[in-house]
């Protein structure tokens, strides 16, 4: 197997789960102007290396997290408790609130504010703990859902159809997160790495085998 094929394999593995479910609905995400609302510090790396041709955006509480964007004035600081989104209606094809939800207590603001600001047309993608988290044991990377003190509450899928479906939200997809390339190929590696080279293991890994966790797509039917 050529070392070409091994690198092409290697992303699909790694790909965020987001980005893959996406890709099957709008196929490239070339020139597409996405916002990332609690981008954290991973997710623009991941981004706009791989996809350097997306219009890529954030938001974080977190000011630092503006030394991870290529083009500085697409990162702003945004509290989401106290404050809107600050950009105009009808701007962006996609939005993605992923791992965002749970930490907030003004839930239906936020999904409100996204729908204002995509495209008629556009997506967006959600993403949280389920109850599941709460049984599951401590670890780091955040495993049990109470491993991260700032989580309030998981989320359901009936409870994120209810969500999207209140603000005009078309759902188009909604399920736990499964992904299967990372399940029989990803935790394999991690796990071997970790008994023979000391490499840290993180909860995060292990969400798709648990199936702790459950994501939605909208679609924005109409302008309001």
């Amino acid at each position: 197997m050529s070392l070409n094929i091994l690198s092409k394999l290697k992303n699909k593995i790694c790909m965020p789960f987001r980005y893959k479910v996406l890709l099957k609905e709008i196929k490239v995400l070339d020139n597409k102007k996405i916002l990332d609302v609690g981008c954290g510090d991973h997710s623009p790396s991941y981004t706009q290396t791989n996809f350097p041709k997306a219009d890529y955006y954030g938001v974080d509480i977190n000011e630092k997290v503006i030394k991870f964007f290529k083009e500085k004035y697409k990162f702003l600081k945004v509290d989401l408790e106290n404050k809107f989104l600050p950009f105009k209606d009808n701007t962006f094809d996609i939005v993605l609130v992923s791992h965002v939800l749970e930490h907030l207590r003004n839930v239906q603001v936020v999904i409100k504010e996204c729908y204002r600001i995509l495209k008629p047309g556009g997506l967006i993608y959600i993403e949280a703990p389920s109850p599941i988290s709460i049984i599951l044991p401590s670890m780091d990377g955040t495993l049990n859902f109470y491993d991260d003190m700032s989580h309030i509450k998981p989320f359901t899928k009936t409870s994120f159809k209810k969500l999207l479906c209140s603000h005009n939200f078309k759902v188009i997809k909604c399920g736990t997160r499964r992904d299967w390339l990372w399940i029989i190929f990803g935790i394999p590696s991690v796990i071997f790495k970790n008994i023979f080279w000391n490499k840290p293991m993180y909860g995060g890994y292990f969400w798709d085998l648990f199936g702790c966790v459950v994501f939605a797509i909208g679609k924005k039917i109409r302008n309001e």
